[in-house]
């Protein structure tokens, strides 16, 4: 397990190359990003199981037994293009971001964004997702040091969270992020 005194970072692995172009079946390119994130769960001592048609993506239990939902999307980057009434023409801001489709996703504690380019990742909690439609991240948000970042504050809420205490993601929630 990653801790946040041993800043030993997770492996992150290089992309494949491949073609989305023509892509039909997303469910098969989502499941890559499943096991994706069961690597970095495994990798700070989080076991993780791909559960299908439950509702969420992941089961997974913590280090001291406890067990919380996990749904995990992944997403390429998207220049953001918006209507100005004043020009009647579309222009582009001048960031990157990814749009991620978060209804419906309240049954799951955690949130694991997987950008596809790079294979960095964020990790929203509960109260960060659940009752919107859709979450806007930055690309700057994709980082390999916010990738290990979230991943150390991940273990470190796993390492210490027993279900007798409130919910997973309220518990990720109650101390301020590393990020």
């Amino acid at each position: 397990m990653i801790s946040l005194t041993n800043e030993a970072p997770v492996s992150i692995p290089i992309l494949s190359e491949h073609s989305e172009d023509g892509q039909t079946d997303w469910r098969a390119i989502g499941r890559i990003y499943e096991h994706l994130a069961c690597y970095y769960l495994s990798s700070v001592g989080i076991a993780a199981e791909i559960k299908d048609g439950a509702g969420y993506d992941l089961l997974c239990e913590t280090p001291t037994g406890a067990f919380f939902k996990v749904e995990v999307k992944s997403s390429t980057c998207r220049i953001n293009r918006h209507w100005s009434r004043q020009r009647k023409c579309y222009y582009d801001r001048e960031y990157q971001s990814y749009r991620i489709g978060v209804k419906n996703k309240g049954i799951s504690d955690v949130l694991i964004i997987i950008c596809r380019e790079t294979n960095f990742l964020v990790i929203k909690y509960k109260a960060e997702f659940t009752g919107k439609q859709n979450l806007q991240i930055k690309d700057t948000a994709f980082t390999a040091e916010k990738t290990q970042r979230h991943l150390r504050w991940l273990a470190k809420v796993a390492g210490s969270y027993t279900s007798a205490v409130n919910g997973f993601a309220e518990a990720a929630l109650t101390e301020p992020h590393l990020i």
